[in-house]
């Protein structure tokens, strides 16, 4: 398919790159929009960094990190009912992810303010306790 020895070339190398994780999209900053997420029938969803910069959301307004393994998540609808959520929360594939976990707290937290209105996700390892870890949330 392609004959030119530079275009086989090109095309290795390309692989190359993107295998070594050498050629990947730049994270965007906190001060970036969050692009689009794929969740047609979720209330919200989003993907998170480890910093806690909403890569892709849905349905969020906003989202604050106060601490270490901490993120508190304000939705778009200011009248849905939090602590009548059932939210799934799982981390995104990393070193820690066997031994890494996510938790999802529906009811007023300390660390985001005992706000009704605010669901927080906590990160961590057993070995290390809270963890900034990268995450994705769906509200079904």
């Amino acid at each position: 398919m392609f004959s030119s020895k530079r275009a086989r070339t090109l095309i290795a190398m390309s692989g190359l790159a993107a295998g070594l994780g050498l050629w990947a999209p730049a994270p965007a900053s906190a001060h970036e929009v969050p692009g689009p997420i794929a969740a047609a029938n979720a209330t919200a969803a989003a993907k998170v960094s480890s910093s806690g910069v909403l890569l892709r959301a849905k349905g969020i307004r906003s989202l604050v990190k106060p601490y270490r393994g901490v993120y508190c998540i304000t939705f778009e609808d200011a009248t849905l009912p939090v602590a009548g959520l059932t939210p799934i929360a799982t981390l995104t594939a990393t070193g820690y992810t066997p031994w890494g976990m996510a938790m999802v707290r529906t009811t007023p937290t300390v660390e985001c303010g005992n706000s009704a209105g605010v669901l927080t996700v906590i990160t961590g390892t057993a070995r290390s306790g809270r963890r900034d870890l990268p995450f994705y949330l769906v509200v079904p």
